[in-house]
């Protein structure tokens, strides 16, 4: 049985501003805070499941200048979203949930809104992935 001392558990933020134009872009997290597990697969800024089972997915994008309507911040499981967060106007969206992973399957972090020739910052407590592992 796992216990909270073995589930895997990961926190990684963005390193520098990254630019954002248009469309559905890949949020380049790449500043490891913490991975239990060594599931961070930093070539590809993915955190890919040691096992199958239930994680909690947290995350957060800051925008240094607010999109002018709305945006989306969506977690991606293989290539495809399976959670998604609207926002209306403002600097920050967050998103939150849960989701079942098969082992070997990776979690990316996406945005995505109708303004373009953004940034998005580089702040460790505004940009972030969080995933942890449920018992």
């Amino acid at each position: 049985e796992r216990t909270s001392l073995t589930r895997a558990k990961a926190r990684i933020t963005l390193t520098s501003n990254q630019s954002y134009s248009s469309g559905t872009t890949k949020v380049a997290v790449d500043n490891v805070i913490f991975d239990t597990g060594s599931d961070w697969d930093s070539t590809n800024k993915r955190w890919v499941a040691p096992r199958d089972g239930y994680y909690s997915i947290n995350a957060g994008v800051w925008f240094t200048i607010a999109p002018s309507s709305w945006q989306y911040l969506l977690i991606y499981v293989n290539g495809a979203y399976v959670l998604r967060h609207p926002s209306s106007m403002g600097l920050q969206t967050n998103l939150s949930g849960m989701v079942y992973i098969t082992s070997g399957q990776y979690v990316e972090l996406y945005v995505n809104t109708n303004s373009s020739s953004l940034t998005i910052g580089a702040n460790d407590a505004l940009t972030w992935l969080d995933i942890t592992e449920l018992v």
